[in-house]
């Protein structure tokens, strides 16, 4: 039970992420950099008597794994930012829940995962839930259009974040939550900073209302958010995990109609109706337990 809540408290908390963005104006890596960075210096001092405990584990293997782990974390940031710069809110984090279809493939070829008939209803209905949200929003006739661009860059977005959630559950095995997310955002932050580097990006000079968002991002939805789900994966299957998640649209939807004034259509409520009915698929194997112990009992 203490993993349902937990999981359910970063969903919420995730699924605001495109709207604190919208308050950080500056460029994508630059907002990844300093997401990273504030998240590591925040988390390291309680990651350091993990790193005693875990360094038998620390070889070689899984150090690359921790930085690639790292690296794609930092460029489903930069990709998820610039699509939510340039599209709406509900929209790019639509496209963006695409990614427990990517996990759950991986999944399946990578970790030997057995997944049961309600995860595969809950994705499916999930997925039709997004399409039927999308339908009249995706900018394909007009490829220059910049919604289009925005639904292209989140897509690659939940492309990375599927690569990273996956390389995170094989290190949840071993390795104590916070040693993994120190040197992940360690990582992310080092990357993003050379890529600042080289495109001569500013570091300062920004609105109070950016650095505040910087912090939140790296408070919240860094922090408490993903670290949570990494956290999560000791104790479910990648594949659950990131179908849950794609219940962020909805609460992402609600909060922008009330922030940014963007409608929520019929076909939008439809779709959002959908994933919940997905989400409850996604459960009825626990359900089913639960029902059969109060029977018994």
């Amino acid at each position: 039970m203490r993993g349902h809540l937990i999981l359910i408290f970063a969903t919420l908390i995730l699924s605001q992420a495109g709207n604190v963005i919208r308050f950080a104006e500056t460029h994508p890596v630059t907002v990844a950099f300093y997401r990273l960075l504030f998240a590591s210096l925040i988390i390291l001092p309680f990651s350091l008597s993990s790193f005693r405990s875990g360094l038998k584990y620390l070889d070689k293997k899984t150090m690359i794994r921790l930085i690639l782990m790292g690296l794609f974390f930092a460029l489903h940031f930069f990709l998820w930012i610039k699509s939510i710069q340039i599209t709406k809110v509900a929209h790019a984090a639509i496209c963006f829940a695409l990614n427990p279809a990517f996990i759950a493939l991986g999944a399946v070829f990578f970790l030997k995962e057995k997944i049961n008939r309600g995860t595969i209803i809950g994705i499916f209905l999930g997925l039709i839930g997004i399409v039927t949200i999308s339908l009249g929003d995706l900018s394909f006739n007009d490829l220059t259009n910049q919604n289009f661009i925005g639904d292209l860059l989140s897509i690659l977005a939940a492309i990375s974040f599927a690569i990273y959630f996956l390389i995170g559950k094989t290190m949840r095995l071993n390795l104590d939550n916070r040693l993994v997310m120190s040197i992940v955002y360690l990582t992310g932050a080092v990357f993003s900073l050379i890529l600042i580097s080289l495109m001569e990006l500013p570091l300062s000079g920004f609105t109070s209302k950016t650095w505040i968002a910087l912090f939140i991002l790296a408070i919240f939805q860094t922090i408490l958010g993903h670290a949570s789900i990494i956290y999560v994966l000791k104790f479910f299957k990648a594949s659950f995990v990131s179908t849950f998640l794609l219940i962020e649209p909805l609460f992402a939807g609600i909060v922008a109609f009330f922030l940014f004034a963007e409608k929520i259509t019929l076909a939008a409520s439809i779709g959002y109706l959908l994933i919940c009915l997905g989400i409850i698929f996604l459960f009825e194997q626990d359900i089913r337990k639960s029902f059969h112990k109060k029977i018994i009992t």
